[in-house]
């Protein structure tokens, strides 16, 4: 037999419609108001029997098939929002990585402008609470055999609130029409994540969401290899030969000289000690590298051909000897 047709209960009756049923019939059934009949302790345990199951049935259905145990009629006019996360990349320099700052992020939603990411705006009156229309409760929680209301967050269960929901931004706190910015920490690696809350949310699609933001170092100019960061100068052939200084821009802007002796080879490194990223395994920084490159001599004339060779001839001829050659 149905357990509702047992109840005398339509099928798509409620938790309280059951409810109520059960403690009608079993008041009429229990076995001490029939003590003369043999088979009223049966006849009770099979009411107990159907409305379990018709208990089991009811907290099986979808929320919006079964009335009485769905959500209250605000929360059903107004579904929670689906949520979702998404990944994105962001592009930043060594100068940013080493000393952080705010970057924007590419298809993220910024913070209202005109709620500041509040979601509300206040009306400087109190009026009734538009999400649980004034009832303080904004859905129902359903368990095997007891419902409890939940209290309405926006008004903290009093039904009046002096705020309305932000109507540009759909009480999100974020638009899709404003910049997503984020501000960076000092020190960031390649590859490093982080999370802006709700900047993936849609307000006009009802979703809520954040981004995780993916950290990329590119840079022309500077890479960062470990703890240091390293640079490349070219010398011209003569002034690698003879020796001198040369001015470096470190990430930032500052000017720092380097002095490189007489001989300085191709691929040569030169350290300069804190100057670099903060050191992940010990205190400290690690250094600022000038690696120096020679600049090839473009061999455009008789004159310069002449003179390479001439200056091929003189450095052979002073490693033969150990001599200068004059």
């Amino acid at each position: 037999m149905n357990p509702f047709d047992y109840l005398g209960v339509p099928h798509d009756a409620g938790l309280q419609d059951a409810k109520s049923a059960y403690r009608r019939l079993a008041k009429a059934c229990h076995p001490d108001q029939h003590p003369d009949d043999p088979d009223a302790p049966r006849k009770f345990a099979l009411l107990h029997e159907a409305y379990t199951e018709a208990i089991k049935q009811i907290a099986a259905r979808p929320a919006e098939a079964s009335p009485g145990r769905g959500p209250s009629a605000s929360s059903a006019r107004k579904k929670p929002p689906s949520s979702r996360t998404v990944w994105r990349d962001v592009e930043i320099d060594v100068a940013m990585a080493l000393s952080g700052g705010e970057v924007t992020i590419p298809g993220a939603s910024g913070v209202c402008d005109h709620c500041q990411g509040e979601g509300r705006i206040p009306l400087g009156h109190e009026t009734e609470c538009a999400t649980c229309e004034g009832s303080g409760k904004s859905g129902t929680r359903y368990g095997a055999y007891i419902s409890v209301s939940i209290q309405c967050h926006e008004c903290d269960g009093t039904g009046r609130t002096i705020f309305v929901p932000c109507h540009r931004c759909g009480g999100f706190g974020v638009s899709s029409t404003t910049e997503c910015r984020t501000t960076l920490p000092p020190n960031v690696r390649e590859g490093d994540t982080f999370r802006i809350d709700g900047a993936a949310s849609i307000p006009s699609e009802n979703v809520r969401g954040d981004v995780q933001i993916m950290v990329k170092v590119v840079d022309r100019s500077y890479r960062i290899v470990g703890d240091d960061v390293e640079t490349t100068v070219m010398l011209d052939l003569w002034d690698a030969a003879k020796g001198g200084a040369v001015a470096v821009m470190q990430p930032g802007g500052e000017k720092v000289t380097l002095k490189y002796p007489a001989g300085t080879a191709h691929g040569r490194r030169f350290r300069m000690p804190g100057r670099g990223m903060e050191r992940l395994s010990a205190p400290g920084r690690g250094d600022f590298v000038v690696v120096a490159a020679i600049r090839p001599v473009v061999n455009s004339n008789p004159e310069i051909a002449a003179a390479l060779e001439a200056l091929r001839l003189a450095v052979l001829a002073e490693r033969r000897t150990g001599q200068p050659s004059r």
